[in-house]
């Protein structure tokens, strides 16, 4: 019995359809990266590369580049990977893949070498768009951990800077710029003990002109557009710490009124950390730092009982010199220098009290407002008559 027309066409129809080069790449996966290295071993996904591949090497073919364009996105992350790894795309393609974000249920991202170094460059090009900056601080906050320190020792990776050497020069900048992406990575994480851990061993290991540099750069008042709030004003109090901690000339100006706002705040996280960083400076730095503090708290009324507490845990080095100027200051107001000299009298020193009459005096009245020795409407002296007013 000869087959029907019908079946003779569905065949012929067969035979003349092109295969669908894009099959291998459906149905392979999510496009995001999951928590374990991305691996491209199956037929499945060899096949797919294969098509990326060949897509990408006919990419002067505007149909063939509007297909790689079309596909790219859509493909699952081991396949993306064992494409952009092989042949190095360029454009936004590295950007695209390495930003895809987590695959549904994945608790971080296991980015290959090549994206942590895809990333980093990112980060570290003052070219970068805001928009794509996020989205590189995003991709590098959600990877794994071994993939975020690969990150991070991309971006602190510099050449020695001794200590005395001025941070100038692209090297220089490149390291600033580095530090200061390393920070925009690790310091939102920072209110953790591991993401602690982790931002504290950047700073540690900063070089001091780096640092001073990135400490300048972050208490300036047009301090990097780029960087987050809570970036700015960690980065700032843990290199103000570290300087305060480990440098042998003060740290910049920026650093004054950060060391003042967490000595005088028990209440603050970081206050601690202050404290130990003024314990652990150099004599020099210690009276330095100490003098810009008594300054701003001398013109009050009594020092906290946390900053006197704080002040007696210091060294004496720096410490009693610093607490001598301050009690013998014109400009501390009596109570704070008493309380001053009785700090040194606990460490064994004497220092005589000021004549009242170089003391601060009450602040001036406002023109035009009665004395206060003087009631503003004085009783007229008797049988005389009351002195005339405006309405007469």
């Amino acid at each position: 019995m000869r087959p029907p027309a019908a079946f003779f066409a569905a065949l012929a129809a067969f035979a003349c359809a092109k295969p669908d080069p894009w099959a291998p790449c459906r149905g392979l996966g999510p496009v995001g990266f999951a928590a374990t290295a991305a691996g491209c071993e199956s037929t499945s996904c060899r096949a797919c590369v294969a098509a990326l591949s060949e897509a990408w090497g006919r990419r002067r073919d505007r149909a063939a580049a509007n297909a790689f364009r079309a596909r790219f996105m859509s493909i699952a992350a081991p396949a993306r990977e064992a494409f952009a790894v092989a042949l190095r795309p360029d454009g936004t393609y590295p950007f695209e893949h390495c930003t895809a974000g987590l695959a549904p249920g994945a608790r971080c991202a296991a980015l290959s070498g090549w994206c942590t170094g895809v990333i980093a460059d990112g980060l570290r090009d003052g070219s970068t768009a805001l928009a794509a900056r996020g989205a590189l601080v995003q991709a590098a906050t959600t990877a794994c951990p071994s993939a975020r320190a690969a990150v991070v020792a991309d971006l602190t990776a510099c050449g020695a800077i001794a200590p005395g050497d001025a941070c100038e020069g692209g090297s220089c900048a490149l390291c600033v710029a580095g530090r200061l992406a390393a920070a925009s990575v690790l310091a939102p994480g920072a209110d953790t003990p591991a993401g602690d851990a982790d931002f504290e061993r950047v700073v540690q290991s900063t070089p001091e002109p780096v640092a001073r540099a990135v400490t300048e750069a972050l208490g300036a008042p047009d301090a990097p557009a780029d960087l987050e709030t809570v970036v700015v004003q960690r980065t700032l109090r843990r290199y103000c710490f570290a300087l305060v901690a480990r440098s042998a000339a003060p740290p910049p100006y920026a650093c004054h009124g950060v060391m003042v706002r967490f000595l005088t705040h028990p209440d603050y996280g970081d206050s601690p950390r202050a404290w130990e960083a003024l314990g652990a400076a150099r004599p020099a730095v210690r009276g330095a730092t100490l003098d810009a503090l008594l300054a701003e708290l001398a013109r009050g009324p009594a020092l906290s009982a946390a900053v006197l507490d704080g002040l007696g845990g210091l060294p004496p080095e720096g410490t009693v010199d610093a607490l001598q100027r301050a009690a013998g200051s014109p400009s501390s107001a009596a109570g704070v220098a008493d309380q001053l000299r009785r700090a040194l009298a606990r460490r064994g020193v004497t220092v005589d009290p000021l004549p009242a009459v170089n003391r601060p005096s009450a602040p001036p009245m406002p023109a035009g407002s009665p004395s206060p020795a003087t009631p503003a409407t004085s009783p007229s002296p008797r049988g005389a008559a009351p002195a005339p007013t405006r309405e007469g």
